[in-house]
């Protein structure tokens, strides 16, 4: 084609003068006819609710550049009749005096056509045909001209011919020689969700062939699949196939230049049950041939790698033999079966069979990758200065992360015995870096949870406890019971506290009792100071055996308090201070001293207080020999000054074990190994 244009370019130069000499003669003749430029186009319309629509319709026909433009080429409106099913059929550019732009499709490139019905944008369009069919129409005429208009080239001087042949002969440059211009490659853009471009094969040729020299004949590039090969079939022909003839080539080559993570040369993958991830065969019958050969250089990597996420199954196995039968085989437990016989050099096994195990079948031995169950006493020895034997639960989820569990069902049995011979030895020792678990923990339903004793005539210790950090070195919990109960049947304390913190970072609680709050409580501090938020009260049986509380009386000031009687003679006596009332209180400074008589008189008096004793008299001078009684309120020595001392709020020891170990005893309920 380009070659014709070429040639009528030069018909056309040198023909001009006989074209200006004949346009008077031919003034009358018959004017020339253009076939008008216009497009078939048929649709089908249909509403929101997929309803087609019917009657008459005005729409606007729009040619764009491309699926996204917003700006139009050209654009024209026409009332348009629907039939019942809502399918149509126009001629773009019929109300057009010039129908549809040739100009548009000059560099034989796609347009999408689009549609407004009513004010509402109908999906775009993308014509791929126009322009052939536009060229088609065009090539009626010559430049618009008819044909009449211009010199055959018989009618042409020899001159004219030569310069014609000349033209000719220039056109026929292959293209991309200079002075020749050459069409550029036709490019595609869309925006949809079906396909760009759609070629259909009805036939058993090709869809598509593409064929290079020596670059890359197809090639493809996306963010998702590059290219994507479908068969429908139901033989065994391939989606996608890949032939090589050459000894260093490749069928079919997957290549992944990612330099980080775990990428992917080739992938294969089958949804179907039963289906085949990836397959490879070596058909020859003779040679040293390889059914799939796996490669890695480095020292970290796997040449392979066999994964089956399934909780049973096999993870490889080997066939062999005509008819193929199972010859080696591996679980997914770790488990290693074989119908022949392992060889291994050095220290390898030969020959591994139930003769050479002392006649142990295989399902006899222990498996240290699965559960194993021991039916005779196991003994252990061993001189090494670490752990003869080591047991860890790496589990981090779950209620029961049990390391060792132990049962015993004989009445006086032991679940977990543990004895220490020599030294400063635990026989069993317990350690926790949680800061809610427990070192060792023991619970009962019926009998003792931990049971500890130590031989008679040493000073040991039947449970210990201890702990480094903040935790509780010994905790008891209980839901409905006592949470510790102690006995004793000997001369010793049944529950023996100390505190050794030093006196001269002052005073610490021995023993400390309160509710879950720290809200009230009593305490006994180092120097055997006992400090209640409450009263201090005791219990007596009262009339018909009621009990009864009875209340101690309280000072604002540290008092000692003494009692008794005595007796006037001739209106005056001295009364002796209890020796060790004196020495526990301080005399020396002023106590006070309550009198009560006992008899008539004018009323008596305290005279002369000394630090041993003081003198009681008969007022007015009286005479009277009666007997009185007295109480004496004296101050505790070291504690003379002290009134109402304060104390802050935080007094008591804020240590509230059931916020630190929250739910401990329901939390532990889940701990007791189960059968």
């Amino acid at each position: 084609m380009k070659r014709i244009v070429l040639g009528l370019s030069v018909l056309l130069a040198l023909s001009g003068f006989v074209q200006a000499q004949k346009a008077a003669a031919d003034a009358n003749a018959t004017q020339q006819v253009i076939v008008p430029k216009l497009i078939r186009f048929s649709g089908q319309l249909a509403d929101e609710n997929g309803k087609a629509l019917t009657g008459t319709v005005g729409i606007t026909f729009s040619l764009y550049k491309s699926q996204t433009d917003k700006a139009s080429l050209w654009i024209e409106t026409q009332n348009v009749k629907l039939d019942a099913e809502g399918k149509y059929g126009v001629l773009l550019g019929a109300t057009k005096a010039d129908g549809v732009p040739l100009e548009m499709f000059a560099r034989g490139e796609a347009r999408w056509l689009g549609m407004n019905v009513n004010g509402k944008e109908q999906p775009r369009v993308l014509f791929v045909s126009v322009p052939y069919a536009l060229k088609a129409a065009e090539a009626e005429s010559l430049a618009g001209h008819a044909a009449t208009d211009f010199v055959t080239t018989d009618k042409l001087t020899t001159t004219v011919q030569e310069q014609v042949k000349q033209a000719t002969s220039s056109s026929s440059t292959k293209d991309g020689a200079t002075g020749n211009t050459v069409n550029p490659a036709t490019s595609f853009a869309a925006n949809n969700t079906t396909q760009v471009l759609d070629v259909t094969q009805s036939g058993s040729g090709t869809g598509v062939w593409s064929k290079a020299t020596t670059g890359i004949a197809l090639r493809g590039s996306s963010a998702g699949l590059a290219i994507y090969g479908s068969s429908t079939g139901t033989s065994a022909a391939p989606a996608i196939q890949g032939v090589s003839n050459s000894t260093a080539g490749a069928g079919v080559m997957g290549y992944n230049t990612a330099a980080s993570g775990s990428p992917t040369g080739l992938y294969g993958l089958a949804t179907g049950a039963g289906g085949i991830g990836l397959s490879a065969k070596a058909t020859a019958t003779t040679g040293a041939t390889r059914g799939i050969s796996v490669y890695t250089a480095s020292p970290a990597g796997i040449a392979g790698l066999f994964v089956n996420a399934a909780t049973s199954g096999n993870v490889i196995t080997g066939q062999g033999g005509s008819p193929l039968a199972t010859v080696f085989n591996v679980t997914t437990a770790g488990n290693v079966s074989a119908s022949g016989t392992f060889t291994g050099n050095g220290a390898g096994l030969t020959n591994v069979n139930a003769t050479k195990l002392g006649g142990v079948s295989l399902s006899g031995l222990p498996s240290l990758s699965a559960a194993n169950t021991f039916t005779n006493q196991q003994y252990i020895n061993t001189a090494k200065t670490n752990y003869a034997l080591q047991v860890y639960n790496t589990s981090t989820s779950g209620s029961l992360g049990a390391a060792v569990t132990a049962f015993a069902d004989n009445p006086n049995g032991i679940g977990l015995y543990g004895e220490a011979d020599s030294g400063e030895a635990s026989g069993v020792f317990g350690y926790t870096k949680s800061v809610k678990g427990a070192g060792v923990y023991g619970q009962m339903s019926k009998g003792s949870a931990i049971y500890g004793s130590c031989c008679a005539g040493y000073q040991g210790i039947g449970v210990w406890g201890d702990t480094g950090g903040t935790g509780a070195a010994l905790l008891a919990t209980a839901d409905a019971t006592d949470a510790g109960v102690m006995y004793n049947n000997g001369p010793y304390s049944t529950l023996y506290i100390e505190n050794d913190y030093p006196s001269s970072k002052g005073t610490a609680y021995v023993l400390f009792a309160g509710n879950a709050n720290n809200s009230g409580g009593c305490g006994i501090d180092t120097i055997g100071n006992l400090s209640c938020s409450g009263m201090v009260t005791g219990t007596v049986r009262g009339g018909g055996g009621q009990k009864m509380e009875m209340y101690g009386v309280q000072a604002t000031e540290n008092w000692y308090e003494d009692a008794g009687s005595s007796s006037l003679r001739n209106g005056a006596v001295t009364v002796q201070l209890d020796t060790d009332f004196a020495a526990a209180a301080n005399t020396a400074v002023t106590y006070q001293v309550f009198l009560t008589p006992n008899g008539d008189c004018k009323g008596l008096y305290v005279a002369n207080k000394g630090p041993k004793s003081f003198e009681v008299r008969e007022l007015g001078g009286g005479t009277a020999s009666i007997g009185f009684d007295y109480r004496i309120v004296a101050k505790r020595k070291g504690a003379e000054t002290v009134r109402m001392k304060r104390v802050a709020d935080n007094a008591m020891p804020v240590r509230n074990v059931e916020a630190g170990l929250q739910g401990a005893a329901g939390a532990r309920s889940s701990l007791r190994p189960q059968q």
